[in-house]
């Protein structure tokens, strides 16, 4: 693979730009969410509850498995269905559960918090550890390339190996909130379903993982416009 310098030399800087660019989207995806709950602490809530919105599409937001900023207990606070039902912040029942059968226990969107419990950041926390590593990986896979550090690709089974455990736990944990792993019962239960470091630490990883794929992918594609171009450029000679 090319160093980012070579490819510079060689009048690739129009691919590097899309790569800078791609970074930068994903640094502004993965700040976004975290802006939402200081718009509402800084009385703009428009702002906060836009937010909201937009990733209400692309995350569950439930109230369980996500941050909250500014409480008056702390500034970083986690809670459990039954802690917001205990404090009065969410209903005993979802009246608009996303489907039949989690009316009690299903609260995302449009549960956003307050000053008492603090605002919620607007996706969940295995997407705050997953996106917000994805950038900074994909930031330093750059700046390894860019400075000479790394001149290698990374192996496939590697980013690969980092980003299965993620994929392994949601669909396990989608499979015992369907009841199909009926023999795992409480306490067991609630210590993997609830069990914020393990949302953090899989995010993380697949973050880092995919952050690999994604810089090195595009390096690769720069390289193949690279040996496509030199084809045509030859053949126009010998033309």
């Amino acid at each position: 693979m090319k160093s980012i310098k070579e490819m510079i030399a060689k009048g690739d800087r129009p691919y590097l730009i899309v790569i800078k660019v791609v970074i930068i989207v994903l640094f502004v995806y993965s700040t976004l969410p975290i802006i939402a709950p200081i718009s509402f602490k800084l009385g703009a809530p428009k702002i906060g509850v836009a937010i909201h919105k937009i990733y209400h599409v692309l995350c569950h937001q439930r109230v369980e498995r996500s941050i909250y900023l500014f409480g008056e207990e702390s500034l970083v606070q986690f809670y459990t269905v039954d802690e917001l039902k205990e404090m009065h912040q969410i209903p005993k029942v979802n009246p608009d559960p996303p489907y039949d059968g989690a009316e009690e226990f299903y609260f995302g969107y449009p549960y956003w918090g307050n000053e008492q419990i603090g605002y919620k950041v607007a996706y969940c926390i295995r997407d705050t550890a997953l996106y917000s590593t994805t950038a900074f990986t994909a930031l330093m896979m750059y700046s390894l390339y860019a400075f000479g550090i790394l001149k290698k690709k990374i192996p496939v089974l590697i980013y690969v190996a980092l980003m299965i455990p993620m994929a392994f736990d949601g669909v396990f944990q989608t499979m015992l909130e369907y009841g199909i792993f009926t023999f795992i019962r409480e306490p067991l239960y609630s210590l993997y379903v609830d069990n914020i470091a393990k949302r953090i630490l899989t995010g993380a990883l697949f973050g880092a993982g995919f952050g690999i794929f994604t810089i090195q992918n595009m390096f690769d594609a720069i390289s193949w416009f690279d040996i496509i171009k030199n084809k045509n450029n030859t053949v126009d000679e010998d033309d």
